[in-house]
């Protein structure tokens, strides 16, 4: 009987074992379905994550290619178009405006006024997006005409130079050029030209041979702007056709 008893309590030993274990086997097997379950899971997330990134990665690729083109966009060209000799009577041409010393036959100081002002206006675009400033000239495009302001070592004292017949005169500043006087105003206009072509050739020393006639703060090309009479029609023509030139190479070289 006692070894009865022995193997009656082995068996009930074991059995409890066995339905142990089997409670152990549905934990592991209820586990292991749930790591499945999250592995698959993961793999989903990984796929998408994937697929998210390599999206990410053209939009990326296509922004990159944008800056790249816009970095050589040149802004200025749509803005404003030069030609050179226009309308067949040689005046270069400024969004089909003609840039003149002074009216002749159907050339009004209307057109020379808006000519100028476009031109200043091409000016103080370029400078603003190569960020020059010059120490002594302002330039104020949008009036009557255009202006250049010498301010010289002191903001007291300010002097106007008029780009064309000056309609707007103001009491508290000093005008120099009467309303037919241009070739002041012109030497002042090529003297900050000058200042800019000058920055930008700093900025980028490779394209200065580019640049159609050379500058000094008086000279353009083979032109002494201080030796140009003011009834020097043929002169002050000849040197104005350098300044448009050398606006025309701004508009189509210099990325703004």
């Amino acid at each position: 009987e006692i070894a009865c008893v022995d193997h009656e309590n082995e068996l009930k030993f074991l059995n409890g074992a066995i339905a142990s274990q089997m409670q152990r086997n549905a934990i592991l097997d209820q586990a292991e379905n749930t790591l499945s379950r999250d592995i698959n899971n993961i793999e989903i997330d990984a796929r998408d994550f994937e697929s998210v990134t390599h999206k990410l990665s053209s939009k990326c690729s296509e922004g990159q290619e944008e800056v790249a083109k816009l970095s050589h966009v040149q802004l200025q060209s749509s803005l404003f178009e030069l030609v050179l000799n226009g309308c067949g009577q040689n005046y270069p041409l400024i969004n089909e405006l003609r840039l003149a010393f002074r009216p002749k036959g159907s050339l009004t100081w209307d057109e020379i006024n808006a000519a100028w002002a476009h031109a200043a206006q091409l000016v103080m675009f370029v400078g603003g997006a190569v960020r020059f400033s010059s120490q002594d000239l302002r330039i104020v495009p949008l009036t009557s005409c255009a202006k250049i302001i010498e301010v010289g070592n002191s903001e007291r004292r300010k002097i106007v130079y008029s780009l064309g017949r000056d309609l707007d005169r103001s009491c508290n500043v000093e005008h120099v050029n009467e309303p037919t006087e241009m070739s002041i105003a012109l030497c002042a206009f090529n003297a900050l030209l000058h200042q800019l072509l000058c920055h930008i050739h700093k900025l980028c020393p490779g394209k200065s041979h580019e640049q159609p006639f050379t500058m000094s703060r008086h000279e353009i090309g083979t032109h002494n702007l201080l030796q140009l009479g003011e009834e020097d029609e043929v002169g002050w023509s000849a040197a104005i056709s350098c300044t448009a030139s050398n606006l025309q190479w701004i508009c189509n070289s210099v990325c703004c």
